[in-house]
This record gives structure tokens, sequence and C-alpha cells, in this order.
């Protein structure tokens, strides 16, 4: 089935393209490709209704912010992006979809790390 091939060989891409970035001896600059990796993939395969974003989540109707969001899923059709071009942007929760953590180790210390993150991140929501 062609979807399955498809599919195959996005996945392999992907793993191409984490494989390449284990070479990058800096752990920030490490995470930061393997996040731009997701991103692009997400960009590249999601209708363009969807945007991808990096950098917080606010809402309108509060004071707090979320901490630094690796990826960010929002509508692009009715969401407004502060610094859109810029290295960060501010997503206002109202538009997000989805926020996912990019991790290259999954372990109990990454798991209680992302779980206070996620907590942080529904406190958005007042």
């Amino acid at each position: 089935m062609i979807h399955t091939k498809v599919l195959a060989a996005l996945q392999k891409e992907l793993q191409n393209k984490y494989t390449i970035s284990s070479t990058i001896r800096h752990k920030g600059e490490r995470g930061r490709i393997r996040e731009f990796g997701v991103a692009n993939f997400l960009r590249d395969n999601l209708p363009s209704a969807y945007g991808v974003a990096s950098g917080e989540v606010f809402s309108f109707h509060s004071d707090v912010v979320s901490p630094q969001c690796d990826v960010i899923v929002y509508d692009d059709l009715r969401t407004p992006i502060f610094g859109r071009g810029a290295a960060v942007q501010q997503v206002p929760i109202e538009g997000t979809y989805v926020v996912i953590e990019v991790r290259s180790i999954i372990d109990t210390s990454t798991l209680r790390d992302t779980a206070k993150r996620f907590n942080a991140i529904r406190n958005v929501v007042v």
C-alpha cells in the first residue's frame, strides 16, 4: 500500500535527521535541532490550517504564561501569533491544539520534568 511506504519513508527521514543531530556535542543545541526537526516534519505534513511554533503559550484572560514549549500546534486560520517570524513565538492557549515536548531520552526523571511542564501549561487556563 502506498501510504505505508510513504509513512515508512517519512519515519526513516526523521530518524536520519535524528542520527545526524547526534553529532552535535552541545546538549542545548542538539535539543534545539531535534525540536526544529519535529516542527519541520509537522509543518511539511499537517494541513495548512495548522500552524507550528516554538515558544510560550498565554491566555487573553490571564497574566500566566507557560514555560518554554518545544513545539506548539495551533489553529493557523483563527489564531494571532505574536512574534510569528521570530525565534520565539507567543501563542494564545485559546487557539492551541497541542504542545509537544521533544526528548531524546525518556526515563523517570524526564517524565517527572515533563509532567511539571504540562501542569504549568494547564495553569495558563484560568
